[in-house]
């Protein structure tokens, strides 16, 4: 029996080393998606400052209108990006959590093979 339980147990903590490789891929894209936004953000916010600066010569009304489509089209889209952001941030989040418990798993089951392997060894000597 203890033969079957330390397989069993070295099948689950397979499974636990597949799940945690898996869950460390989705965090380095998610990472990555992070850094990314975080620099898209920071270049939507250098063009909202340069656009924001007032213009220095009369300026005519399709002027104005382009220039307050274009700002409010900016400020938009820094709105999605913040939102995309705090999206990735609570997923990157879920994923570390996920990771640690199945780290945390995988070590356990670990500690319970060597623990069974022990017994057996004793029995064995035992008998």
């Amino acid at each position: 029996m203890t033969a079957r339980k330390i397989r069993i147990l070295s099948l689950m903590a397979k499974q636990e080393q597949r799940q945690m490789g898996q869950l460390a891929l989705q965090l380095g894209d998610l990472k990555t998606r992070e850094m990314q936004q975080f620099d898209m953000l920071d270049r939507l916010n250098q063009i909202l400052e340069q656009t924001g600066t007032a213009p220095r010569e009369v300026m005519t009304p399709g002027q104005l209108r382009t220039r307050h489509f274009i700002g409010s089209t900016l400020v938009q889209q820094l709105e999605e990006m913040r939102g995309r952001m705090a999206e990735t941030q609570t997923r990157r989040q879920e994923v570390e959590a996920d990771l640690s418990h199945h780290h945390q798993r995988g070590r356990i089951l670990g500690d319970r093979i060597d623990q069974t392997r022990r017994e057996s060894d004793a029995l064995a000597a035992q008998g």
